[in-house]
């Protein structure tokens, strides 16, 4: 009787062991180890967020005619226009970390071998304009260590900005993204980079002048995605607050003729990409 019982409380053991290894791997066990934060109920509606673009890198549609090559870095994607000697688009994801301290700021950019244009530091000199990171250099650092952080010193990742918009508005939007969004809400997606003026105009070193600068910002909650989408034109004054830029996705899609998150469902993408934000998060 004995020996029958432990074949039987064996046989229960073995049938749990195999039911529990038989079940699909939870979301939120797949994912990398710095999102594993994550809450298990925003992690099962993952299938959009990639690693750096959040459902799909950016396309050019007919009103977009130049080649854009796609340049993989350690912490984020470029979109890189040769024509215009720059990024047409920048993607990249930012996530809740213990420690918010960086590794000191590089001093010097670097041309990016694998352009064709190779643009220099040296080219912005004197030209009345900052070198504007696209993939932010603190929040990248912060995220993915010092080397991916000297990777957003290629001047692939820079385009013209005036200083009021470089170091006002876009630089406090980069903190807030890194500072309160990312650990805020556990992983936020970035896209962004330069709207091309009507009238084209260069730096001397034939770089062009973007008009404005936009900037989407994507979160999701409760499995679905929310949106943050910024217009910026070059004379924005330092103290200006985001809330007077913001826009829809589809007007930024209109003013770069890029398409955006274009892996959603059409219904999906379609509500989220009219609707403009009435404040920031």
């Amino acid at each position: 009787m004995v020996c029958l019982l432990l074949i039987v409380v064996l046989c229960l053991s073995l049938f749990i062991w195999w039911r529990i290894q038989s079940q699909p791997l939870n979301p939120a066990q797949s994912l990398p180890a710095e999102v594993s934060t994550i809450s298990a109920a925003t992690s099962t509606s993952l299938s959009y967020a990639g690693k750096y673009c959040y459902a799909g890198e950016p396309r050019p549609t007919s009103t977009f005619n130049n080649p854009i090559i796609v340049l993989t870095n350690t912490g984020y994607l470029v979109g890189y226009d040769d024509h215009r000697k720059n990024p047409a688009w920048v993607c990249y994801r930012l996530f809740k970390v213990d420690n918010l301290q960086a590794s000191p700021r590089p001093q010097n950019f670097s041309p990016d071998p694998r352009t064709i244009t190779r643009v220099r530091s040296s080219d912005y000199t004197g030209s009345g304009y900052d070198r504007g990171h696209m993939a932010p250099n603190y929040g990248i650092a912060v995220c993915y260590g010092s080397k991916a952080q000297l990777e957003t010193f290629l001047t692939s990742n820079i385009i013209p900005q005036r200083p009021h918009l470089n170091r006002g508005i876009w630089e406090n939007l980069e903190s807030t993204e890194i500072r309160v969004y990312a650990q805020k809400f556990n992983v936020i997606w970035v896209v962004d980079g330069p709207v091309p003026a009507i009238e084209q105009k260069r730096l001397k070193s034939g770089i062009e002048i973007p008009a404005k600068c936009y900037k989407i910002i994507i979160r999701e909650e409760e499995g679905f995605p929310k949106v943050l989408a910024f217009l910026m034109p070059q004379d924005t004054k330092n103290a200006e607050s985001p809330n007077l830029f913001l826009a829809s996705v589809r007007e930024v899609e209109k003013e770069t003729g890029l398409d955006f998150l274009n892996e959603l469902p059409a219904t999906i993408q379609d509500k989220i990409e009219r609707t403009v934000a009435t404040t920031i998060w």
